[in-house]
């Protein structure tokens, strides 16, 4: 028990707090008024307080503290993910223009195949065909004309 009775008081003794003495006077109207000086001469005791306050408000000034160091960690990561979500539609944006390049190269290689294949035709039916290159030129036109529809549209 004696021990139970020690720890509680150094438990109150280590606390963060001090008293302070408040006193509680009335003034030469009647006025109640709280003060931490003794009532002056003209002005009657009526009550004194002692009152436990904390010496600092340590919490108060570190949760502030926190607050700012938070508030300053949540902007650098927005002004992160800002930059991040910069560079990622960059990327895209470069990406899909490199694929709109290649998908234009690769429509005019099969417009300039189909070129090549009527100039080759041209060429036979100057020199005379037989029907077997006759029909292999409308496959070869069918295809490059299907190749053109898929890659440039």
């Amino acid at each position: 028990m004696i021990n139970a009775i020690i720890a509680v008081l150094l438990i109150l003794a280590s606390t963060n707090t001090m008293a302070a003495k408040i006193y509680k006077c009335k003034n030469s109207k009647g006025q109640v008024v709280y003060q931490s000086n003794k009532c002056a001469a003209d002005q009657t005791k009526d009550k004194e307080l002692n009152i436990y306050v904390p010496k600092s408000q340590p919490a108060a000034n570190n949760y502030y503290r926190e607050n700012r160091y938070q508030r300053n960690y949540n902007r650098d990561i927005d002004r992160i993910l800002e930059d991040h979500d910069i560079r990622q539609r960059e990327i895209a944006e470069k990406y899909n223009r490199e694929i709109e390049r290649i998908d234009r190269q690769h429509c005019q290689w099969y417009k300039d195949r189909l070129a090549n294949i009527e100039e080759e035709w041209e060429v036979t039916k100057r020199q005379g065909y037989n029907q077997g290159q006759k029909n292999r030129y409308k496959l070869d036109v069918l295809d490059a004309k299907r190749d053109i529809q898929r890659e440039c549209n």
